[in-house]
């Protein structure tokens, strides 16, 4: 048996009568034993009660009453598809749908075999508060199908009969926050609460809509109003606990989840939370042992079971994240999302885990779909903006931006992420002058020094780089993260021993701590000590076996070695796990060119290019191909494309001169390095770059007035 007694999750669900008064023609064998498992039943000892029905149904297989009560032991115990094959057999049988009906349709809830539940046709003999529960099922079903029209259908036939009935009531306020009614979830709301004052669901709904008009102050009293009556409803506590992390008041949900624990000691919801506010301290990362407690509990639950609770394949999405289980918590947000889905925290969380493992593509998708929600919290919404910068979308982050500043106009990170989003469009040099000059007054602000040491970072100017990261390394001296934000900048810049030493820093400050641990198997590799690179890889890949970036580093050292056919393997298994990864499909690129497979890496680019049709590099890198493929009509069609994106970019427009030059396009060749000076007047690369090209069509006249 699975012990379900300590979550309190599937016996909270099932509503039905006991089978005190079924009286079936069952053999005289077998009355003794399902009358000792019906006193067993009746006081809670399933365990008991189901050897009692065992021998009751080897006596006699055809005895309706104990083939029911053994389907309501197996369902309380987790056992869904055995419940119901002992439910829909007694159907066949002829038991009463009266005594059936409850539990046969709580147990594909759980199945999520919603369309079963609407499509069963057998219940025009119910009667009484079997028709209603069943009614309340129904509604539930068309709930989890999104059919909010039906499940409305329903509610409002057991309000016909039963115009007190709160469950119904608090049903059809849930679907009008739904659908942005307050009006009329606050009439149901309060019809409720006339009848039934002190119900859990009620106030959570009180809560939901005061959170919808925007009175948090409402939304919180309310909330742990609800809880009051009902401790152990998960929704109300993680609406409540939000309410305070979004207030950032952690001091107040952590106060709050360590009364819950205390209360009820493995709850599992609140061992999570207390988790989670614990590792905003980041004294530790969260596999600590309450993280582990919950592991346990949600290892004794079946698949089936946490698919069909929401909340749980929430827990699940959480610990597995925190377990670096991305696969996995993937697979629970998105079947979480696909019943809740306008849960933001739940996109957030879905969100990291495709940031996590390089997923932008569907990180950004997901995000711009929730658009409009995430304009209420400035961080999350510059999360999408960060995206639409890394997918080559300036124009989708400056509306964003603009939308943001009529809401936030003194906000400080939207100042920061203006700059980020001027070097985006090619604007650099201005973004970083923005920040120097920035630097005194904003050298004691984290964010602002986050940003100075990744743009410079990007900009390759590595000694401001390296001050940003040395100022917050002063500024939080035990935080590991800000060492191996160090550790990756001295990679750059090809400083591996110091790197080395800043990582060792790093972990002795957080031994678990895993983008340490990567860069350090990054930095042996660069060393050259593969064998020590791949000895961490193996580590990581056992904590996290589809971490793509470890792959990623497994594959480079594979080729580093010669094995290019283990590299070229590994880097295919990437585009497996992660179809839309850039960085594996890129490498392939380079490995195929460098084989002389050409037409493998063509075929490679053009992926890439499907995804990310306009961008500069691969159409640049496309027309080089073809152009070692003697495919000088197809180089020079992708030339034509790929001058409409590189106006004012002088490093792009070398290489495009440089493409010309091959083809024989000199004057096209000449404008382009033109173009490009007048981009970067002070680069002497490019200033020598035009008198070569001048010296090698025979302009020696205008080479000269260029040198002198």
């Amino acid at each position: 048996m699975l012990g379900l007694k300590k979550l309190g999750l599937v016996r909270s669900a099932i509503i039905g009568t006991l089978l005190v008064g079924a009286s079936f023609n069952s053999s005289a064998t077998t009355s003794e034993d399902y009358e000792k498992a019906l006193r067993a039943y009746n006081v809670s000892e399933y365990d008991e009660a189901y050897i009692h029905l065992k021998n009751s149904l080897q006596k006699d297989p055809e005895n309706l009453a104990a083939k029911i009560l053994m389907g309501r032991i197996l369902l309380i115990n987790g056992y869904l598809v055995a419940a119901e094959q002992e439910f829909t057999e007694a159907l066949s049988m002829g038991a009463d749908i009266n005594l059936l009906a409850e539990p046969l349709g709580n147990t594909w809830l759980f199945l999520n075999k919603y369309k079963d539940i609407t499509e069963f046709n057998q219940t025009e003999k119910l009667s009484g508060e079997n028709r209603r529960d069943w009614l309340q099922i129904t509604a539930t079903a068309c709930v989890r199908l999104e059919d909010l029209l039906c499940a409305k259908r329903e509610y409002s036939k057991i309000l016909n009969d039963y115009p007190t009935h709160v469950p119904a009531m608090n049903g059809l306020a849930s679907i009008a926050l739904q659908q942005d009614n307050p009006d009329l979830a606050r009439n149901y709301i309060n019809r409720a609460e006339a009848v039934d004052s002190e119900n859990a669901i009620t106030w959570r709904l009180k809560g939901q809509l005061a959170y919808l008009e925007g009175d948090t102050q409402s939304a919180t009293e309310f909330l742990q109003q609800a809880l009051t009556f009902n401790r152990e409803d998960p929704i109300a506590l993680r609406n409540l606990v939000d309410l305070y992390l979004q207030a950032k008041d952690y001091d107040r949900a952590r106060l709050f989840v360590a009364e819950i624990i205390e209360d009820t000691p493995n709850d599992p919801l609140a061992i999570l939370l207390n988790s989670w506010l614990e590792s905003r301290e980041a004294d530790e990362i969260i596999d600590n042992e309450k993280l582990e407690q919950l592991n346990e509990f949600m290892a004794q639950l079946s698949p089936e079971l946490i698919a069909s609770q929401p909340m749980l394949l929430y827990i699940s999405g959480l610990t597995n994240f925190f377990n670096n289980n991305m696969e996995k918590a993937a697979k629970d947000f998105t079947s979480y999302l696909q019943q809740e889905s306008d849960d933001i925290q739940a996109v957030m969380m879905l969100s990291q885990v495709y940031l996590a493992t390089q997923q932008y593509k569907q990180a950004l998708i997901l995000l711009e779909k929730h658009q409009t929600a995430l304009l209420e919290n400035p961080e999350s919404a510059l999360i999408l903006g960060d995206l639409f910068i890394r997918q080559n979308k300036a124009f989708k982050a400056e509306r964003l931006l603009q939308r943001l500043e009529l809401r936030y106009p003194d906000n400080a990170k939207l100042q920061l992420f203006k700059i980020k989003l001027m070097a985006a469009r090619g604007k650099q040099q201005e973004a970083l002058a923005i920040l120097d000059n920035s630097f005194e007054q904003n050298k004691s602000n984290s964010s602002f020094l986050f940003a100075y040491s990744l743009m410079h970072l990007q900009a390759q100017d590595f000694e401001k780089s390296l001050l940003g990261a040395q100022l917050l390394t002063e500024m939080f001296p035990d935080e590991a993260e800000v060492y191996n934000l160090q550790a990756g900048i001295l990679i750059r810049q090809g400083e591996l021993e110091e790197a080395k030493r800043a990582i060792e820093k790093a972990l002795s400050l957080n031994p678990t701590l895993f983008p340490a641990k990567f860069n350090l198997a990054a930095t042996y590799s660069r060393l050259g000590d593969i064998d020590k690179s791949n000895t961490l890889v193996e580590e990581l890949l056992t904590l996290s076996p589809q971490h793509i970036e470890t792959l990623l580093l497994k594959a480079f050292n594979a080729a580093r070695q010669g094995q290019n056919n283990e590299a070229k393997q590994l880097y295919l298994d990437i585009l497996v796990i992660s179809p839309a990864n850039v960085a594996a499909r890129q490498r392939l690129v380079t490995v195929y060119q460098n084989e002389g497979d050409l037409s493998t890496a063509l075929y490679h680019l053009d992926r890439l290019l499907k995804d990310n049709f306009d961008n500069p590099d691969y159409l640049l890198d496309k027309a080089s191909i073809q152009i070692s493929m003697r495919l000088q009509n197809e180089a020079q069609k992708t030339l034509n494309i790929v001058q409409n994106f590189i106006a004012g970019d002088a490093p792009r427009l070398v290489k495009f001169s440089n493409l010309n030059l091959q083809l024989g396009n000199d004057e096209q060749a000449l404008d382009a390095i033109h173009e490009a000076q007048k981009a970067a007047p002070n680069s002497h690369f490019i200033a020598l770059s035009r008198v070569r090209l001048l010296l090698q069509l025979d302009k020696q006249t205008e080479a000269e007035a260029l040198l002198n």
